[in-house]
């Protein structure tokens, strides 16, 4: 039973496992009061439970938590409502506290983990003479890379012809670049399905060439035209100047006084047979002056003038 003495009866902290009738009498002096009956209800404790699809997100996305169990529910930050969606930056521990109709309360907690990974490229090799932070050079380039990460393995995209390589990370990475042409290089971390990636534009370019201006010097693109016969027997019918591998070039066409007569106006980037010319089919017979400026893939600038006869 439960006893207290007293003028007043008060049983503190009194501890009532189960729901009935409990009678209480008083005793003082030999003299016992008529028993009093009182009815104690004892409702049984909730149970709470925090879910969600996954405790594990990637640094950046959202998270939706919900308290089964009772009705009301009190999160973090004093907020109420079933569900709790938020964006943690770090890993963290969620507490909510259930309260049941009968106004009995429990709590839960659950552990969230951010995942974050990162990655940085740290040193590469070649860098490009002409564009900054970037890797660049004749063809084939070797390169070279090194990445640090939180993640052990890192995925090496090159995006040209090659697969993915995978490397343990601050490992030195080498790859041959066979074609020239740009790419953007990707280092990719992952963990538990979450990324992270560094990119780096990489270019490689071929050796820039020029015809010859005359016939004492040989060089592999031949001869600049010095007599143009628009005769149509294939041979020397238009005018241009040899080059290759260029991504500028431009030349003007004059007349004895002056007067532009023609333009080119694209260069070759990766073939022999010209993409423009001059045709002089509907020009007089006469002496022709022209001049050039371009830059190559390389980046080697080019300027120079000359003449030529067109005959018929």
């Amino acid at each position: 039973g439960l006893t207290g003495t007293g003028g007043a009866l008060v049983l503190n902290n009194a501890q009532v496992n189960q729901s009935g009738f409990y009678n209480f009498s008083a005793n003082a002096l030999g003299c016992v009061s008529q028993p009093t009956s009182i009815e104690v209800i004892v409702h049984p404790e909730p149970i709470t439970e925090i879910i969600t699809p996954d405790s594990s997100i990637c640094i950046g996305e959202f998270i939706t938590l919900s308290l089964l169990g009772v009705p009301n529910a009190i999160w973090p930050n004093a907020e109420t409502s079933p569900t709790y969606t938020f964006q943690p930056t770090i890993s963290t521990v969620v507490q909510a506290y259930g309260i049941d109709a009968n106004g009995c309360m429990d709590v839960d907690e659950i552990v969230i983990i951010v995942h974050q990974p990162y990655v940085e490229i740290v040193y590469a090799n070649p860098w490009h003479i002409e564009i900054e932070g970037a890797v660049g050079g004749y063809y084939p380039l070797l390169t070279s890379f090194v990445a640090i990460s939180n993640v052990p393995v890192l995925n090496w995209n090159f995006n040209d012809t090659t697969d993915i390589y995978n490397a343990p990370t601050q490992d030195t990475v080498y790859h041959f670049y066979e074609n020239p042409g740009s790419y953007t290089l990707e280092v990719i971390a992952e963990f538990d399905g979450c990324y992270a990636s560094d990119t780096l534009f990489v270019e490689t370019y071929a050796e820039s060439q020029l015809g010859c201006d005359d016939t004492t010097t040989f060089c592999a693109m031949g001869e600049i035209p010095n007599v143009v016969s628009p005769n149509g027997d294939g041979f020397n019918d238009v005018f241009f100047v040899p080059n290759r591998y260029m991504r500028d070039w431009h030349v003007n066409i004059f007349n004895r006084w002056g007067g532009l007569v023609g333009t080119i106006e694209k260069g070759n980037e990766y073939r022999m047979i010209p993409y423009d010319y001059w045709d002089p089919k509907d020009a007089a017979a006469g002496v022709y002056y022209y001049e050039y400026q371009g830059e190559g893939l390389d980046y080697i600038p080019y300027q120079g003038s000359g003449w030529f006869h067109v005959t018929k």
